[in-house]
């Protein structure tokens, strides 16, 4: 993230893109691909051609959302590229970012706004503790991970 974020133009011609970390990308893609062959493949051979069919398409458009998934900032605003559809919010609202749980085991971390509801959420995983700390310092809002935080670590609440 070496744009800075007030250098963006007032228009909104160009935003700054925070894609999920390559690794990750690449290692869903992959789980979900083979995935789709294991079941999809049989069924193909075993004369049920719509249900396959069906199955390999369910795992192109997994891999498909991945590689579309996005974070972006522009000038105004700040949101996520997202399918069916993304979510964003003005960024003079922001107040902070937030890890939260997000069940199962993951943590996503929620855009909270000024009014302390939560614009929208996204995994933390695909991003990333660090590229989501750069863009809280970019954005200029604190960025509290309060699942990791120890007791003296957590921030003080007026």
């Amino acid at each position: 993230m070496a744009t800075n974020l007030d250098q963006l133009p007032a228009d909104g011609s160009q935003r700054l893109v925070i894609r999920p970390q390559k690794s990750r990308v690449i290692a869903f893609s992959v789980a979900i691909g083979i995935t789709s062959l294991v079941i999809g493949g049989p069924l193909l051979v075993l004369d049920s051609v719509g249900t396959g069919l069906g199955c390999l398409g369910i795992g192109g458009l997994f891999i498909y959302a991945v590689l579309y998934w996005h974070l972006w900032v522009d000038a105004e605003r700040v949101g996520v590229s997202r399918l069916p559809w993304g979510a964003s919010c003005q960024r003079q609202e922001l107040a902070r970012l937030q890890i939260v749980f997000g069940g199962r085991g993951g943590h996503l971390c929620a855009f909270v706004r000024k009014d302390g509801h939560t614009a929208f959420r996204v995994s933390e995983t695909p991003y990333g503790a660090d590229q989501l700390k750069a863009l809280a310092r970019a954005l200029g809002v604190p960025y509290y991970d309060l699942l990791s935080a120890g007791p003296m670590d957590l921030p003080s609440i007026r």
